[in-house]
C-alpha cells in the first residue's frame, strides 16, 4: 500500500511514514493510492471485534510491515475489557440497539463503551499503542500535537499519559469545550502531558497545529488528519453491519446517520462504503456551525461567524476532512478553488457530483427536543447524537432501508450543556473524582503564535 498527499500525488509513503508524520510537510491530507475492496462474506464469519479490525487493516499493509510489529496481537491486546468496558458484559466493545420513536423505527450504533466515553477511543486507543510499540522497538522518540475540541484530546492524554517516549501537547479552546471534558484533560498530571488553552475557536487551534506539524519532524498527530485514524474508525460500521445481520437478520443496504464537526467520522463511513460495504445513502448532519450544510446543499464555500452551541464537539468552522473528500469528487479547478479558500476564507463555489451523501442541519431546539423525548423513553441522549437522530426523525427517508445513528459520547459529559436535570449527573463518581484532582494547564492567546512554539519547542522530547 502507497499512500499520497491531497496536493502533491508524485511522493510515495509508506505505512509508517504517515503514522509518524501525520501530515505531509505540503500541509496537505494523506490519502490511500487505492482502497482494497473486502471480502463481507469472509469478514462476517469473524466473531471478535480485534479479528475483525485486524482483517481490515491488514489490506493496508505492506508484506513487509505485517512483521515491524505484531498488529493482531495489539488489536486483541487494545479491543479488551482493558479499555472498553462492554467488553465484561458481552464480550464485544460497541452495541447495536434497536430503537422506535414517534413511529420511526432505527438502530443505535454505541459507541460509548471507552476509557473517555467517545467513539474517539477507538481508534486513538490503537493508535496509541501501536505508535508507542513501534517507537519502543526502534528505541526513538516523537511529540504528539493535539488540536481538540473536547473528546480528542482526553481520549489521547488518557491512552498516551505515563508514556516514556511521547509526550503530548493538547491545544484546546478556552471556555469552549464542557465542563466536564475539561475535568477529563485538564486534571491529567503526567509529566508527559501539557495542556494548551488558546483564547480562540476549534479551528485556531486546528491551524496551530497544521504549522508546527509541517515545520516539525519529530511530531505527529493522533486528530482525524491523521489517515491512519480515519482508518481504524472505518472498522465499527463492518462490525455494526455484522450485527444487524446475525441479530437483527438485516441483510442489503443501510443508511448512516452521523454527528459532524470535522468530517473525520463521515469520512471513516464513505471509507467504509469504498471497501465494499453495503451503504445506500451517508447522512451527515452539523448543529448551527453548518460548513458542510452548506456546501452539500448550495456548492458554496463560506466560512460563517463562529457559534458556541450545546453540542461543542461539532463546533467546527471549516472541517479538515473535506479535502480528502475533494480530491476525489472535485475537477482540478474546483480543487484549486477550495485550497484558495483554506488559506483565504473568501467565499467560492464548487461544482460535484453527490449521490451517496445528504446533509442536514440542526438547530438547538430539535436538540433539546429529542434529549427529552428520548429521557421519557428510557435512553438518555447526548446533543451530539441528538443531530443524527433529528433528521431521520424529521423526514421519511428510504422507508425500505435499515437507518443506523451513531451514538458518539454519553450523555454526562454534556451535563451542563444538556436539557436533562442536572441532580442526576452530580451523583455520577467518576465526575466527583475528577473534581477532586488539581487542574494543570498553560494559556496562550492564539495571536502569540511565537511564544507558542516556544514553550513547545522547549518541552518537546
Amino acid at each position: 500500500m502507497i499512500f499520497r498527499s491531497t496536493r502533491c500525488v508524485s511522493i510515495g509513503y509508506s505505512f509508517f511514514d504517515v503514522l509518524l508524520k501525520g501530515m505531509p510537510v505540503d500541509r496537505g491530507l494523506f490519502i490511500f493510492d487505492k482502497v482494497p475492496v473486502i471480502k463481507l462474506f469472509r469478514l462476517l464469519t469473524l466473531t471478535s471485534y480485534h479479528s475483525f479490525f485486524y482483517y481490515i487493516f491488514k489490506r493496508f499493509l505492506s508484506t513487509t510491515e505485517r512483521t515491524v510489529l505484531d498488529f493482531s496481537v495489539i488489536a486483541e491486546r487494545v479491543y479488551s475489557a482493558r479499555n472498553f468496558y462492554y467488553y465484561s458484559y458481552f464480550h464485544d466493545v460497541l452495541a447495536v440497539k434497536r430503537f422506535s420513536l414517534g413511529g420511526v423505527k432505527f438502530f443505535m450504533l454505541d459507541l460509548t463503551a471507552g476509557k473517555t466515553f467517545s467513539f474517539k477511543d477507538f481508534a486513538i486507543a490503537f493508535l496509541a499503542d501501536l505508535l508507542n510499540s513501534y517507537l519502543l522497538s526502534i528505541k526513538s522518540t516523537i511529540n504528539v500535537l493535539v488540536a481538540t475540541s473536547g473528546d480528542t484530546g482526553s481520549s489521547c492524554e488518557y491512552f498516551l499519559k505515563s508514556s516514556s517516549c511521547i509526550n503530548v501537547f493538547c491545544f484546546s479552546p478556552a471556555n469552549l469545550i464542557s465542563y466536564f471534558q475539561a475535568l477529563q484533560m485538564y486534571t491529567i498530571n503526567c509529566n508527559n502531558i501539557f495542556n494548551l488553552k488558546l483564547q480562540g475557536s476549534f479551528d485556531n487551534c486546528q491551524r496551530v497545529l497544521k504549522l508546527l506539524l509541517s515545520a516539525n519532524r519529530s511530531c505527529t498527530t493522533l486528530n482525524s488528519v491523521n489517515l491512519i485514524r480515519v482508518l481504524a474508525q472505518s472498522v465499527y460500521y463492518f462490525r455494526c453491519y455484522y450485527y444487524l445481520i446475525n441479530y437483527y437478520n438485516i441483510k442489503g443496504n443501510i443508511v448512516i446517520s452521523v454527528p459532524t464537526g470535522n468530517f473525520g467520522n463521515v469520512y471513516s463511513v464513505y471509507l467504509a462504503y469504498k471497501m465494499g460495504l453495503p451503504i445506500r445513502k451517508l447522512i451527515l448532519v452539523n448543529n448551527e456551525n453548518d460548513f458542510c450544510y452548506t456546501v452539500f446543499n448550495s456548492y458554496l464555500l463560506s466560512c460563517k461567524t463562529f457559534l458556541s452551541t450545546n453540542s461543542p464537539s461539532m463546533d467546527v468552522l471549516a472541517p479538515s476532512n473535506l479535502e480528502r473528500y475533494f480530491y476525489f469528487k472535485l475537477d482540478s479547478l474546483s480543487f484549486y478553488n477550495y485550497l484558495m479558500f483554506l488559506s483565504s476564507y473568501c467565499r467560492t463555489h464548487v461544482y460535484f457530483s453527490n449521490y451517496s451523501l445528504f446533509a442536514y442541519r440542526c438547530c438547538l431546539y430539535e436538540r433539546k427536543f429529542l434529549c427529552r423525548a428520548f429521557e421519557f423513553s428510557g435512553f438518555l441522549l447526548d446533543p451530539h447524537t441528538a443531530n443524527a437522530v433529528s433528521y431521520i426523525l424529521k423526514v421519511s427517508i428510504l422507508p425500505n432501508y435499515p437507518i443506523v445513528c451513531v451514538v458518539t459520547a454519553k450523555y454526562f459529559k454534556f451535563f451542563d450543556r444538556s436539557p436533562l436535570s442536572q441532580p442526576v449527573f452530580k451523583q455520577y463518581k467518576v465526575i466527583r473524582f475528577l473534581e477532586s484532582r488539581r487542574p494543570k494547564t498553560y494559556f496562550f492567546n492564539v495571536k502569540d503564535f511565537t511564544k507558542i512554539v516556544g514553550f513547545v519547542t522547549l518541552n518537546m522530547l
